[in-house]
């Protein structure tokens, strides 16, 4: 694990997929994820179609953040961001200066 987290990239997601033995322990400096912006996920009982779908996701160059994050709000206008985010018309809301 401590050198797979070095090999994940800057804001990259180290996967560990089944149970690998109940017990067993490793160490890892919290650096060497928190630097790089790592993240780990463990997982388990998924049904194999499941891990071919979260890998495929994890291939892609670009992700849909335009669509989660739309044009933000000027803070005059911060009624307004607020009324759409309470209508679920944008799922992040930003406000700028």
């Amino acid at each position: 694990m401590p050198k797979l987290a070095l090999l994940t990239a800057h804001g990259g997601t180290l996967l560990e997929v089944g149970n690998v033995g109940v017990g067993r322990t490793f160490e890892l400096d919290p650096s060497a994820l928190v630097y790089g912006n790592k993240s780990v996920r463990g997982v388990m009982l998924y049904d194999p179609v499941t891990l071919a779908v979260g890998l495929s996701f994890l291939q892609h160059i670009s992700f849909p953040f335009d669509r989660l994050m739309p044009d933000p709000f000027h803070l005059a206008d911060v009624n307004a961001a607020f009324a759409s985010a309470d209508a679920g018309l944008v799922p992040r809301g930003a406000l700028v200066p």
